[in-house]
């Protein structure tokens, strides 16, 4: 009995801390599912929805998702995007933020596994941007250098896409 339920811990607790990462595959699908789909989505991977504004042109969503460790440290995830809808123009740039260095390298191992190739490398302030490219959907990611009120600096990473 004890190793079953050894096991099953094994098993689940890993599928559950991945399950709070958003790939690069459901990034770009996000691209171009409605609300619906993307708020199922976040919510099955234990986002909340913490800010929601709608106007008569635009709507903005903003997920976050806080991840607590009793032995690592504790990772703020967050996707937000909004969708601009003027006439026959219809729009959206969706972000994913993460402070996780090792989510972000194996992001960047997911997009260039899939054929991403740089075109552009620029700084802007305390970030960097890079463009990358597959041809069919570009994405800037951004690295942040973002201080902190006790003046310690803290990096984040960020994926942009739109349509």
């Amino acid at each position: 009995m004890l190793r079953r339920l050894i096991l099953i811990l094994i098993i689940i607790i890993p599928a559950r801390v991945i399950a709070q990462e958003v790939n690069v595959n459901e990034l770009a699908a996000m691209v171009n599912m409605d609300h619906i789909g993307i708020d199922t989505l976040m919510k099955k991977k234990g986002y909340r929805l913490m800010q929601k504004d709608v106007d008569s042109v635009s709507e903005e969503y903003y997920y976050s998702h806080l991840e607590r460790n009793e032995q690592s440290p504790t990772w703020v995830r967050a996707l937000s995007y909004v969708d601009v809808n003027l006439k026959d123009i219809k729009s959206r740039v969706l972000t994913y933020r993460t402070y996780n260095r090792d989510e972000y390298q194996k992001m960047m191992s997911a997009l260039l596994g899939k054929g991403y190739k740089t075109k552009n490398v620029f700084e802007f302030k305390d970030s960097k941007h890079t463009v990358f490219d597959n041809g069919k959907q570009p994405v800037r990611v951004k690295v942040n250098n973002n201080k902190m009120e006790n003046g310690r600096w803290i990096k984040s990473y960020e994926f942009e896409l739109g349509r």
